[in-house]
């Protein structure tokens, strides 16, 4: 299948009827995250960002931050295809509410759905694929991120944060 590049982490199908996943365009996704100055890449299966449901096949390395941030408007479910992480569910104030981990090998949770307007991260324990759904459009203000997680760029405070959070 030839996806079309929007970015080297967004991938769309061509206009075509039904879009399927296998495992040859996992592995091909897998080796774009890993080729992705972001760690991560994705397979949109809507058609455009002004669709107004966003279905997605994720990849993420393992060790990827990815600061927190609540959708004000959205919830979202994640489906866990391969690989392992944890959930992280903070307050406003970017205390924990809660973690847990997300396995589809272990025969735990591999599913869950946050309701919108909750500080949430995703921190990828192993390489992982899932798949994502959400509300659109997408829109640059879709997400709030969190002034109390460090900022993206700054990779030695994701590592310390990462750390602290992971070993607390």
């Amino acid at each position: 299948m030839q996806f079309i590049e929007q970015t080297p982490e967004v991938f769309y199908y061509p206009d075509v009827k039904v879009k399927i996943i296998g495992s040859k365009e996992i592995e091909w996704l897998k080796q774009r995250a890993a080729a992705s100055p972001k760690r991560r890449a994705r397979i949109c299966l809507h058609p455009s960002v002004e669709s107004s449901l966003h279905e997605m096949i994720v990849a993420q390395m393992a060790g990827e931050y990815s600061r927190p941030h609540k959708h004000c408007e959205k919830s979202e479910t994640h489906h866990l295809i391969e690989g392992e992480m944890k959930v992280v569910i903070f307050d406003e104030e970017g205390n924990v509410e809660q973690m847990f981990e997300v396995s589809a090998s272990k025969g735990n949770t591999i599913c869950y759905r946050l309701e919108k307007n909750q500080y949430h991260m995703l921190v990828p324990i192993s390489d992982i694929v899932f798949h994502e759904i959400l509300k659109g459009p997408f829109t640059p203000d879709s997400n709030t991120w969190a002034d109390w997680a460090p900022d993206p760029d700054d990779a030695e405070a994701c590592n310390q944060y990462l750390n602290k959070l992971l070993n607390e």
